[in-house]
């Protein structure tokens, strides 16, 4: 039987080519087979390359810490941004009020400065922050207040904040800047806040 393809409808030729065996039909996404140097033939393995929208949920979830100065207060307060996902809590950190910051620019100074370098701190230590403290401690005869990253180790090299010179009492200085709605940091002996707390678990 001859079959005259031209007067035929493109998709009943499709049909009859199918069923005569003069079409086939291969899956977009099928192996093309190969011939190497030697003759012999190959399939090429077949391999997903990663995507950054693939990592996209992994990222999300990594925890992350911003520190900025809000002015908004009658006192400029160093405010503690959590992240994780689509959990976001923001917690008061450091109150700039008392004896050393009675001068609204000088406390605005202190605040915006030190929030930067806890913020330059995290970023270079996030894995050791969570787990890293507050503390006082005395160079070259002048009280500061730095992170300490590994207990009774004392500062970090970058981990200093800022000094308490002319007080008398650094410790009972530091303890009332701590904002209300942390845990209160002991009374006795050294002062000792865990970074911990910053953090919603």
């Amino acid at each position: 039987m001859i079959i005259n393809f031209k007067v035929m409808s493109p998709i009943l030729t499709a049909i009859v080519l199918l069923f005569s065996g003069q079409a086939s039909f291969s899956h977009p996404y099928q192996a093309i087979e190969t011939e190497n140097s030697l003759g012999e033939r190959e399939t090429p393995s077949t391999q997903v390359n990663s995507s950054p929208l693939n990592n996209l949920a992994e990222t999300d979830t990594q925890p992350g810490l911003n520190f900025t100065c809000d002015t908004s207060h009658n006192s400029p307060i160093t405010m503690a941004h959590f992240t994780q996902g689509e959990i976001e809590t923001t917690v008061p950190f450091l109150q700039w009020t008392g004896e050393p910051f009675i001068l609204t620019n000088v406390a605005e100074e202190f605040c915006n400065n030190v929030s930067a370098k806890l913020q330059q701190y995290y970023q270079n230590n996030d894995a050791d922050f969570e787990f890293s403290t507050l503390i006082v401690e005395e160079i070259d005869e002048t009280s500061v207040v730095c992170i300490e990253a590994i207990l009774d180790q004392g500062c970090t090299p970058d981990g200093v904040l800022f000094s308490l010179e002319g007080v008398d009492n650094p410790q009972k200085i530091l303890t009332q800047m701590i904002a209300d709605e942390l845990p209160e940091p002991p009374t006795r002996g050294d002062f000792r806040l865990p970074l911990g707390v910053l953090f919603p678990w």
